[in-house]
């Protein structure tokens, strides 16, 4: 389980292999809650430069996909945004501090 959600440690493994295979340098499964119910996505991206992510990310309905890019500003701060195919859109910036 912690391979599959992408906890365990290392380039091994199963998802290793599959991201291996189709060139991405992130393969993840994750869980969405909308609507109380929980259902898995899987997302897959590559990051075309050191500080820049395009990723895509599919639900379990064919209505669910995203486009993903995430944009390193400085080594603590980024920008993330996701379009879905109905249109909706989701920008945040992200703060992480490692100690």
């Amino acid at each position: 389980i912690a391979e599959l959600t992408g906890q365990a440690g290392g380039a091994g493994g199963i998802l290793g292999r599959i991201r291996t295979s189709l060139g991405v340098d992130v393969l993840r499964i994750e869980t969405n809650e909308a609507g109380g119910t929980t259902t898995p996505d899987v997302a897959a991206g590559k990051y075309v430069t050191e500080d820049v992510y395009v990723g895509a990310k599919q639900g379990a309905t064919p209505e669910s996909g995203s486009a993903q890019v995430e944009v390193e500003l400085t080594p603590n701060i980024s920008i993330q945004s996701e379009v879905g195919q109905q249109g909706q859109s989701q920008v945040g910036v992200q703060f992480k501090w490692d100690y």
